[in-house]
Formats: structure tokens, sequence, C-alpha cells
């Protein structure tokens, strides 16, 4: 590899990201299935030092879904309000933070929790970072007053930058269980679930007018305050009411208005006008999956009106977070870094056989991993487990990675979009 194509890789700050980020994909889920297949076959390999979920949470979180957030959200900020992107020195120093992090938390996992300091700084210290750059960013565009859609986006990176700070009083200082599980919650309803929602409000409609002709979706006028409300609201009430019933009656029906408010958003930018242009199509897809994950909660509320037993508990809360992780953030992840990719690169925005062979493994993940355990998860087989999910969600990232890692190297084209 060339002198002249390593340079090529720090052109815009999505390379560096998706290039980390893929390859991230992979070896995490790939080291979690195998430590989850040694375990069924009696073989100990990691001598986890943390609770191996809160572990593989954290890295899928904060790490995985981490450099797909700071790839994007550094070359797409600066580019809704009109500012330039940061220079190479800034966004490699931002690389190395998240990457030096994920590698001292890992030690921090399996060998020595003492590790967990050099993670806490190095991780809090990138997002703490990201936060204010874009913020500043923001307000000397002079546009906050009018345009505020940027303003959910820094909101939603506050709640992570928040829940990254949490979750370590409980990794490195040995705090309460309570910060890990309000790490999560910050995590994946105020950060990622806040921050897709106002991505995909921002693109998918103006995308598809670009692609689809005669396309009449519109946007919600104010979908991205009611979610942001809702949203907000969960967060305060699952925190008060920690610990109790009255917290998962209250997630519960929050989710359900959530549904209620994503659906009516997801039908009128009518996906059904996108079935014959899959690029776009899938991320329709990746949009259905959320609402699949909060239809779960429909049924757990169901559930425990019928049964009326004195303990209340999600009744499906893994197979629910999986299709809101595998099957809302994997398929998006790829539909909208292949976007960024060959958008940027100069190449014609559609999904090849490259791009669809990995989404149809990223569904076939999604797909395994939240339904395998509703419907077989009593037979006790070892090809029935829920973790070979995991195979399918690597060889998706690893396609994508085959394909479009090359993308990453090459110059940038005066036509790029």
């Amino acid at each position: 590899m060339s002198e002249k194509s390593i340079k090529n890789l720090s052109l815009e700050p999505y390379r560096l990201f998706f290039l980390g980020g893929s390859l991230y994909a992979v070896l995490a889920v790939a080291l979690w299935f195998t430590w989850l297949h040694l375990q069924d076959h009696g073989i100990a390999w990691f001598d986890f030092q943390v609770g191996p979920a809160q572990f593989h949470s954290h890295v899928m979180l904060f790490g995985v879904m981490g450099f797909y957030v700071f790839g994007f959200i550094l070359t797409a900020f600066p580019r809704f309000v009109g500012q330039e992107h940061p220079a190479p020195k800034t966004v490699t120093a931002w690389f190395a933070g998240l990457l030096g992090g994920q590698i001292c938390f890992f030690l921090g996992a399996t060998h020595s929790r003492s590790w967990m300091a050099a993670a806490w700084v190095l991780e809090g210290l990138s997002y703490l970072t990201l936060l204010a750059y874009l913020s500043r960013l923001y307000f000397r565009s002079g546009k906050w007053r009018e345009d505020k859609q940027p303003r959910f986006l820094l909101l939603a990176l506050g709640f992570g930058t928040l829940g990254v700070i949490l979750s370590y009083f409980y990794y490195a200082v040995g705090g309460s269980f309570t910060f890990y599980t309000l790490s999560i919650e910050f995590g994946t309803y105020g950060y990622l679930f806040l921050l897709v929602v106002a991505i995909t409000y921002r693109i998918v409609p103006f995308f598809a007018g670009k692609v689809i002709q005669g396309y009449e979706g519109r946007r919600g006028t104010h979908t991205l305050a009611i979610v942001t409300t809702l949203i907000l609201l969960r967060i305060l009430l699952v925190t008060l009411w920690a610990d109790t019933p009255r917290q998962y009656y209250a997630s519960w029906l929050i989710n359900l208005a959530l549904l209620a408010a994503l659906a009516v958003e997801w039908c009128r930018w009518k996906p059904w006008q996108a079935k014959k242009t899959p690029i776009l199509f899938i991320l329709f897809l990746g949009l259905f999956w959320i609402l699949v994950f909060l239809g779960f909660s429909g049924y757990e509320l169901l559930y425990h009106l019928i049964e009326r037993s004195g303990e209340v508990y999600p009744v499906l809360r893994t197979p629910a977070l999986h299709a809101l992780y595998i099957g809302a953030f994997g398929t998006l992840v790829l539909a909208v870094s292949t976007r960024v990719v060959r958008g940027h690169g100069g190449a014609p925005i559609v999904a090849d056989r490259f791009t669809l062979a990995a989404l149809l493994l990223m569904e076939v993940a999604a797909l395994w991993r939240v339904f395998a355990p509703v419907f077989f998860g009593s037979t006790g087989k070892l090809w029935l487990r829920n973790y070979w999910a995991g195979l399918f969600w690597c060889a998706a990232f690893g396609v994508w990675a085959l394909r479009y890692i090359p993308f990453l190297f090459r110059p940038k084209s005066p036509d790029a979009n």
C-alpha cells in the first residue's frame, strides 16, 4: 500500500472510522461468539472481571456503534451547519482515543480492572471533546436560532457522553450496578435511538426525493420534538422508579407511544415507493426494525395484564434489544455507510450484489437472534443457540469490508456527493 493511499484515508472523517468500525464489528462479535461457544463445551477462555453481558453491551453500544457515530457525525455535521471538517490530525486523535479506550476496556474486563481507569479517560475524553467540538461548530455557524435539527444530534451525543461516564463508575471504581443500568438506558435511548431517528428524519425523505421520480413522502412537523419528549420522559421515570414495577410499566407505555409516533412517520415517508430502489428500501427496512423493537413492549404489557403475577419484568427483553441493535442499527449502519462511501467516492449510489449480500446476512442475523429464542429457546440444541446469529453478523460486516475498504483508500472524487 502506497503512502498516497494511506494519506487518502485521512481525507474525510468517515474513512478512518468506517474502516475501524467494520473491522471492530467483526472482531468484537467473533470474540463474543467464540467465548459463548466454548462455554457451551465446558472450555474456559476469558476470566471476566466484570459480567460478560455487561462487557458485551458496552463494547457494542459505545465501541462498535461509537466508531460509526463518530465517522458519520464528523462527516455530516459540519455540512449540516456549513462549517469546515476537522483537521486530519484531530480526527486521528479521536480515532486513537476511541480505539485505545476499547483496548483498555478489553484488558480491564478480561485481565485486570486497573485498566478501566485508562479506558475511562480515553473514552470519556473522546466523547466529551467531540461533543464540545460539534457544539462550537453549531454556535459558530450562526444558524442555531433557525436550524434546530442539529440540536437533537447534540442532545443525543450528550446522552452518549453521560452514558460512557456513568458506565465507568461501575466498571472502574466498583460503584453500584445502577450506574451500569443507567448508562445502558442513556446510551440506548438517549444516544443511539434518538441519534438514529434524528439523522434518518433529516436524510431519508431528502434522499428518497432525489432518487424516486414523483416521490411524495413528507416529514411530520413535530415528530422529532415528540420523540425527544417521550425519550426524556422515559429516562426520567425509569431513573426515578428504578427497580420497581412502575419502571417497567412506564417503559412499556412510553415505548408504545414511541411506536405510534414513529409508525405514523414511517408511513408518511411512503416506503412502498422505494421497493424498486434497494439502496433506499434498506433504510426503510432498518427503520421498520425499530417498530419491531418497540412492538415487543405491547406483548410484555399485555402478558403482565393477563397474568397479573406479583413479579413484573420484561418477558422478551433480550430479543427486543437485538431487534434494535442488529435489525435496526446493524441494517442502518450498513445502509448509511454504503451510501456515504459510494457517494463521497463518486460512485453511483446503488446497492450492488456485495451490498445486498451483506444486508441479507444482517437480516438473517437479526431474524435468528430475535426469533430463535422466542420459538426455539427451550430446545437445548447447540445448533439453535442464539449466538449463531453472531456468525451472520460477522459475515455481513466482513462482506461489506471486503467490498468497501478499498474505496476508503481512493483519492477523493471531484464528483463526490
